[in-house]
């Protein structure tokens, strides 16, 4: 899960 791209992140990153 990229923390940059959709919800699916783990990390919140762009997503917040």
């Amino acid at each position: 899960n990229f923390p940059l791209d959709l919800a699916s992140a783990e990390v919140p990153s762009i997503n917040g």
